[in-house]
């Protein structure tokens, strides 16, 4: 997919000087952050953030573009509530996940419903549901299956192997000071914080 966003990343800019069409406009901000979230760098993935997030605030995005642009975005508040363990944040991100489950359910889209799981397994991980996590990922993997979704199914397969590894680490790891592994992630939440609104700052000005 990556490949792929960059490839239509580089016809669209063409396209989005010369038309104000928005579905084209629509299409290249969605690759534009999906590959600079790739990048895995925080500039670029908070970026990649607010473009998303600027997308999906206009009321006339089309249903296709307005999903796709939703579960990347799901995708990166994900990894960021991991951080900041935020309330509100994981609200946020509970809602915008129901909501993708229930347009994906309502149009029959299995590749929405397969993403949709493999947020709802991540969503889980993180509220601590390992059961609920794994349900999540084998129906996806299932769906996936069934209906011949190849990338999805090789989407889903590292989703199975990612949480193998990190179950192993899990295992193996056994903290010495729970004040001092709070303390340790205290401030790197601050870090990460500070780190953003320093970012947010520079890309406003």
């Amino acid at each position: 997919e990556l490949d792929q966003a960059q490839y239509y990343l580089n016809i669209e800019q063409e396209l989005v000087e010369r038309t104000d069409n928005l579905n084209i406009t629509g299409s290249y901000n969605y690759n534009r952050a999906l590959v600079l979230r790739s990048k895995n760098r925080l500039t670029h993935i908070v970026k990649a953030q607010e473009i998303l997030e600027e997308q999906l605030s206009s009321d006339n995005l089309s249903a296709k573009i307005k999903l796709k642009s939703t579960i990347l975005l799901a995708e990166i508040l994900i990894e960021e509530v991991k951080i900041t363990n935020s309330n509100r944040e994981f609200e946020t991100l509970k809602d915008m996940i129901n909501n993708l489950h229930q347009a994906g359910v309502a149009t029959n889209a299995y590749n929405i419903i397969i993403n949709t799981l493999i947020l709802q397994y991540k969503f889980a991980l993180i509220d601590g549901d390992f059961t609920k996590a794994m349900k999540n990922l084998d129906q996806a993997a299932f769906y996936s299956k069934i209906k011949g979704l190849s990338g999805l199914a090789k989407k889903v397969e590292y989703e199975h192997k990612d949480f193998d590894e990190k179950l192993k680490k899990w295992k193996s790891v056994e903290l010495q000071s729970t004040d001092l592994y709070h303390k340790i992630m205290l401030s790197s939440i601050q870090q990460y914080l500070q780190e953003v609104q320093k970012i947010r700052f520079k890309l406003k000005g």
